[in-house]
């Protein structure tokens, strides 16, 4: 320990550690880069800040499978649209990034499309 102190002692009382964390002179700093203005429908609104997002579409009970999916993937990019044959065995864990279609023969859909 003593040797520690003898080899740092004449580096700390030179003040060679404070002027190595010290923060560079204000005109090193590069300026900000500018802010681009923001249009007025850019901004959203508080009510659509606080939102929960869709997700249950009984509108589109009875529309065609390939509409519904335009519609679902439309109102949510985020999720996975899952088509679903009537009467098919389904996992039943829930997932919120999931919306599942049950279709008839047909191609109509049956009952209403909903996450999980």
């Amino acid at each position: 320990m003593k040797k520690l102190k003898l080899v740092l002692g004449p580096v700390l009382a030179s003040g060679f550690a404070a002027a190595a964390f010290t923060a560079p002179p204000a005109a090193a700093q590069a300026p900000l880069p500018p802010v681009p203005p923001v249009q007025a429908d850019e901004v959203p609104s508080a009510p659509d800040l606080l939102a929960e997002p869709k997700c249950s579409w009984p509108e589109l009970r009875g529309s065609a499978l390939g509409a519904a999916e335009r519609a679902i993937g439309h109102d949510r990019p985020d999720v996975t649209v899952v088509p679903v044959p009537e009467g098919s065995a389904v996992t039943m864990e829930l997932r919120e990034d999931r919306v599942r279609v049950v279709h008839d023969a047909a191609g109509r859909v049956v009952g209403s499309p909903r996450c999980g």
